[in-house]
């Protein structure tokens, strides 16, 4: 985890998959390099089973809210470089992170999530949230790219 910004209440997230051996769990925080005097205060811990970020997504929770880590999002062309971003209330929506994106040269990129099933017949909606952190890009498209079963 990062460190805090300063003092104040922060919500930080931590999320995974069990392991297919999994029966219990429990939720572990400290205080990295503490010095004399310092408190943490802890309020409102929880585990629960990760929400879908919209109601009949088919992209998995990892995918949809970069909590752990950049999932299956790939660049599929251009000069670009994903990572998650840093938590803590800087660059995000919802949860705790974000996926960013930079790149190097003045040239347009394509990003792509994994492939996940999507029943045929089925009406679709795709979303994104996104902010423009720096630079003066203007438009982003979204767009749905279908595969059949070969």
């Amino acid at each position: 985890m990062q460190p805090s910004p300063g003092q104040g209440w922060y919500r930080q997230r931590a999320s995974a998959i069990a392991p297919a051996n999994a029966a219990t769990c429990s939720i572990a925080a400290g205080i990295n390099g503490a010095a004399a005097g310092q408190v943490l205060r802890l309020e409102g811990a929880v585990v629960t089973v990760a929400p879908e970020i919209q109601s009949g997504t088919i992209l998995p929770y990892a995918d949809g809210s970069l909590e752990q880590g950049v999932a299956g999002w790939t660049v599929a062309s251009g000069v670009a470089t994903i990572a998650r971003s840093s938590p803590w209330g800087t660059a995000y929506w919802e949860g705790a992170y974000s996926l960013a994106v930079s790149s190097s040269t003045a040239t347009a990129s394509v990003l792509r999530s994994g492939r996940f099933p999507a029943p045929a017949d089925t009406s679709y909606r795709a979303q994104i949230i996104a902010s423009r952190s720096a630079g003066s890009w203007s438009a982003v498209n979204v767009k749905v790219r279908w595969y059949d079963a070969s």
